[in-house]
């Protein structure tokens, strides 16, 4: 599959499955297959495998957290890879974020 097809299935997935709103399946789905990080190749395996099977959420690093403390507090894994993304780029927004989040 492509970039495009990846996008569009993940999509329905997000609206279908975990009752996103289209625009927030729209928005999630694009990050979730164009990840800006420079080491990002964990993040688009575990998308990879979630698609495949949605009870497959692979951990992965965070900062000092990983994605299932993530889940853990909330975010539901979709979100928690996207902030893994984020937080990448921008660990120190990124952890301000989550700590007004929590």
């Amino acid at each position: 599959m492509n970039n495009a097809t990846d996008e569009l299935l993940i999509e329905r997935i997000l609206r279908e499955e975990c009752g996103y709103s289209q625009r927030a399946a729209e928005v999630t789905a694009h990050d979730l297959t164009h990840f800006v990080a420079a080491d990002h190749d964990d993040l688009d395996d575990a998308v990879a495998r979630w698609v495949r099977d949605r009870a497959d959420q692979a951990d992965v690093a965070v900062g000092g957290r990983s994605v299932r403390d993530l889940v853990g507090l909330g975010l539901a894994y979709p979100a928690a890879l996207v902030f893994a993304d984020w937080y990448r780029c921008d660990p120190v927004t990124a952890s301000r974020a989550l700590a007004e989040r929590m």
